[in-house]
């Protein structure tokens, strides 16, 4: 008999917040896998926390989040690529994974702390997409 799923997402405290450890690959294109993991803010280990524009919510390619694969939004996806590191995890704040995104209250509670995420972040990173146009070189 084959055992049941297990959720992504367990119940937060008070104060837990859920990181993503992004693992490394050397190749840019390799898919992208994570670990999820709770923690509280004020305790949590040294992470990054992106601010990204989450893109057209149609398009979507696969990561891979405690082994599930989870469909994300293509700048997202592009952003972890970025982010991501040849030789060593990456500690990772991102909303729409650390957050699910599927329990109002949950997702409630995390937006009235995102003062708090951003601050206790080591580093913010912006991410505005993909460049087009050759819009990344300078004049």
């Amino acid at each position: 008999m084959k055992a049941p799923p297990v959720p992504l997402y367990t119940e937060l405290g008070e104060n837990q917040i859920r990181l993503l450890t992004l693992q490394p690959s050397r190749l840019f294109a390799a898919s992208i896998h994570t670990v999820l993991h709770t923690t509280n803010v004020f305790s949590a280990p040294a992470y990054k926390a992106l601010s990204y524009v989450w893109g057209d919510s149609e398009l979507t390619a696969p990561v891979f989040v405690n082994n599930l694969p989870f469909e994300a939004t293509t700048n997202l996806v592009a952003a972890l690529r970025h982010i991501r590191r040849k030789r060593h995890n990456v500690v990772i704040w991102v909303d729409a994974i650390c957050i699910n995104q599927n329990d109002t209250k949950e997702r409630n509670h995390q937006v009235q702390m995102m003062r708090e995420i951003y601050m206790k972040a080591d580093q913010v990173i912006a991410w505005l997409g993909e460049a087009k146009d050759d819009s990344d070189l300078a004049m």
